[in-house]
């Protein structure tokens, strides 16, 4: 499993890319070719294509957010054996 660091680091830079426009990170969220699942249906995109209709988006819905993980503290349940 990894570390929770490392995927809140992956989550916040994937917020970046939607919230702020940052494109030079999609490098650091996805493969270099990503299975998007939207309205449009299942399809394997570039990262350059995910970029490019990112930035569609942003245009067409400035005001938009996207939810990439949820902020709330995170919490852990686990069962102990007595």
């Amino acid at each position: 499993m990894a570390d929770e660091s490392v995927l809140r680091g992956l989550f916040d830079r994937c917020e970046r890319v939607w919230h702020e426009g940052k494109y030079d990170l999609v490098a650091e969220c996805v493969g270099s070719h990503y299975i998007r699942h939207d309205e449009a249906g299942d399809r394997t995109v570039t990262r350059e294509a995910y970029a490019a209709e990112i930035a569609k988006v942003r245009e067409e819905r400035p005001n938009i957010r996207v939810v990439v993980y949820d902020h709330s503290p995170i919490r852990r349940f686990s069962t102990m054996l007595q």
